[in-house]
């Protein structure tokens, strides 16, 4: 009856409330925390490492945006709109990795060259080109993604390959900055373990 219908549509809507919500929270926990670097006042704007903080700051405050509106998208059945935000958080989620990379390679090894230093710069744009790749293939196939006749959204095989993709990299720049501790002194430990520990976090 109609109590039932009211009953489960509060109950949908607080699903899809809960999860949106959540994003946009975390958005202005995000913008309160890193607005010096938003508006660009960072102190090593000009240093590579501090472009690349910007970089990783503006790609995850990108990233909790289009997560956000996917969950109202697609609780309104706008499947056009909802794989139009699920190419632009895939595209987000490979930026947030290669700024990552990125600020890592810049922050521990700034202007030295070594062999870390090139294979996540070359696995970094090659995370790039395999997910605009991906999404390009995904127009033709459902290589990435998939919404059935019903509008449920199903993930497809790439999806993990590009998952398993992230999830090495993230490990590399915590295994390599966990061993630069060893030689790093007592305030630049700190940060090392700071850093070491997202990558660990972001990985699982």
């Amino acid at each position: 009856g109609i109590p039932d219908l009211v009953k489960n549509w509060l109950c949908e809507g607080r699903k899809i409330m809960t999860y949106s919500s959540t994003g946009l929270l975390a958005l202005l926990i995000h913008i309160i925390i890193h607005f010096n670097v938003i508006r660009n006042t960072y102190y090593g704007k000009e240093e590579p490492s501090g472009k690349a903080y910007r970089g990783l700051i503006l790609s995850i405050m990108a990233f909790y945006i289009c997560d956000a509106l996917w969950g109202i998208l697609y609780d309104e059945h706008l499947l056009q709109a909802v794989a139009i935000d699920t190419m632009l958080y895939f595209c987000c989620m490979a930026a947030t990795v290669f700024f990552w990379t990125r600020f890592v390679i810049h922050y521990l090894i700034g202007n030295e060259s070594n062999r870390f230093q090139f294979f996540m710069s070359l696995a970094g744009w090659a995370l790039i080109c395999f997910f605009v790749v991906a999404l390009i293939l995904n127009l033709f196939f459902p290589v990435m993604f998939w919404f059935d006749s019903a509008g449920v959204y199903y993930a497809g095989k790439m999806r993990y390959v590009a998952l398993a993709i992230q999830i090495m990299l993230f490990m590399s720049t915590t295994v390599y900055t966990f061993l630069s501790v060893k030689t790093a002194d007592a305030k630049a430990k700190l940060h090392c373990v700071a850093i070491g520990s997202f990558g660990i976090i972001a990985s699982i």
